[in-house]
């Protein structure tokens, strides 16, 4: 979908003077959005209160044109060609509720990684913490912690982790408990009622059962017991997740 951009070339109330640049902005707009304007263009304790060109030092014009894109009407998107962390950082800035709740919900939908989790950490973004502690929890610790960006993460985010990846050992243990349970119980028959599929002779007496057979059909009792317990499935996602991390 085509996104539009603001005419900020048109003459308002007042002008930021970014680099060589100049963006006609609205006060009420600014001051709506962002408290840090607000204060500034409100406050008599500011000289921007009464000027009409304001200039943002240190700041590039492409990143405050991002900015405004999303403070001004015409419903922009944030995509993967988005500058999220330029976002990220101005809507802290400025304090910006809007363009960092857009950040969240952007992030929300991606599949969580350990970068995620830090800029959870540091935005403050619950919603996005408990997601990534959840799903990342499923992945190998070891692997988390041989990310090149491991250390930068909380030590309540790390004991976290530590904490869930242990509730899922525990899990995995107590089902293949109850598999060996089951199987313990059921291998007699398992081992004296399966026909033999190597030597027919064997096929109507259970006590000439070959050992091919009996390994066979006790394999297939846990795989089916397996699958219906989930571990398959969670075996899978669980190697899966050592490719993806």
């Amino acid at each position: 979908m085509n996104q539009y951009s603001w005419d900020f070339t048109r003459k308002t109330d007042l002008t930021l003077l970014v680099q060589d640049s100049e963006f006609h902005v609205h006060r009420f707009i600014l001051s709506s959005c962002s408290p840090v304007f607000n204060v500034m263009l409100e406050s008599d304790n500011f000289v921007e209160k009464t000027c009409q060109i304001i200039k943002l030092p240190n700041k590039k014009k492409e990143h405050i044109q991002l900015m405004l894109n999303f403070i001004y009407p015409f419903g922009h998107h944030i995509t993967e060609q988005t500058d999220i962390n330029c976002l990220l950082n101005l809507s802290r800035e400025y304090q910006i509720n809007k363009i960092r709740d857009l950040c969240e919900k952007y992030l929300l939908q991606k599949i969580p990684t350990v970068e995620q989790l830090i800029i959870a950490q540091e935005y403050g973004f619950t919603l996005l913490k408990e997601k990534c502690l959840l799903q990342l929890s499923e992945k190998a610790l070891a692997l988390l912690q041989d990310h090149p960006r491991y250390n930068e993460l909380s030590e309540s985010n790390k004991l976290k982790l530590a904490e869930q990846h242990v509730k899922i050992l525990q899990t995995y243990c107590k089902k293949t408990a109850q598999i060996a349970q089951a199987s313990d119980m059921r291998y007699i028959p398992i081992a004296t009622h399966v026909q033999c599929g190597h030597k027919p002779k064997h096929n109507n007496n259970p006590h000439f059962i070959c050992h091919y057979c009996r390994a066979s059909a006790l394999r297939g009792f846990i795989k089916d017991q397996s699958r219906k317990l989930g571990l398959e499935k969670k075996l899978d996602e669980f190697k899966k997740s050592e490719l993806s991390i």
